[in-house]
C-alpha cells in the first residue's frame, strides 16, 4: 500500500506594521510636503530659480562712438530702467570737441522732464554737467525711462562732436 503524504501549507502573514513605523512614515510625506512648498514658493520669488542667491546683476551699453551734435540742437539717448530694478545706476564718461571752447551741455532727465526741456518749459535734471569739455559720473536711477541729452542749443554756429561711452546697471 502506497500512503501518500499530503503537504499541508498554512499562509504566511506579515505582521501589521507598528505604530511607530506609520508615524515615520508620515512625518517623512510630511516633510516631501514641506520641502515642495518651500520650493515652489522659492521659484516664484526668485523667477523661476529657487536656488538663486539674490537678484541678478544686469548690464547694458548705453553707446560708445562720437556723436555729431549741430549749433542750436541737442542730441538725446533714452533707456528704460524696468519695474522691480534695484541699485539702478548709469556710468558714462564724455568729451566734446568742436567750436571755440570745445564744450557741451549733459543732462540726464526723467522722462517727464525731457519733454518739458525740449518743448522750453522748466524741468529738473539728475545730473547736469554746465557747459564743459569731459566729465565721468555715476547717477542712481529708480524704475521709468530715462534721457541723456547733449545740448548745443546755446551755440549759434559751432557744431560740435562728442565722444561718450555709457552702461547701464541694475539688479533684478
Amino acid at each position: 500500500m502506497l500512503a501518500t503524504m499530503s503537504e499541508t501549507t498554512s499562509p504566511t502573514s506579515k505582521p501589521a506594521p507598528s505604530h511607530s513605523k506609520r508615524y515615520l512614515y508620515l512625518i517623512l510625506v510630511a516633510i516631501v510636503v514641506i520641502a515642495g512648498l518651500w520650493l515652489f514658493s522659492n521659484m516664484q520669488a526668485s523667477g523661476g530659480n529657487p536656488f538663486s542667491s539674490g537678484p541678478t546683476k544686469q548690464t547694458s551699453s548705453l553707446g560708445s562712438g562720437t556723436y555729431p551734435v549741430p549749433a542750436r540742437q541737442y542730441y538725446e539717448i533714452s533707456f528704460f530702467v524696468p519695474q522691480g530694478a534695484t541699485q539702478s545706476s548709469i556710468q558714462f564718461t564724455f568729451t566734446a570737441s568742436g567750436g571755440i571752447g570745445n564744450d557741451i551741455k549733459v543732462y540726464v532727465m526723467t522722462d517727464i522732464d525731457f519733454v518739458n526741456w525740449k518743448n522750453g518749459h522748466s524741468a529738473s535734471t539728475l545730473y547736469n554737467s554746465g557747459q564743459v569739455t569731459t566729465d565721468s559720473t555715476t547717477v542712481s536711477l529708480g524704475p521709468g525711462t530715462y534721457h541723456i541729452v547733449f545740448d548745443n542749443t546755446y551755440s549759434l554756429l559751432s557744431s560740435k562732436q562728442v565722444q561718450f561711452s555709457g552702461t547701464l546697471t541694475y539688479y533684478i
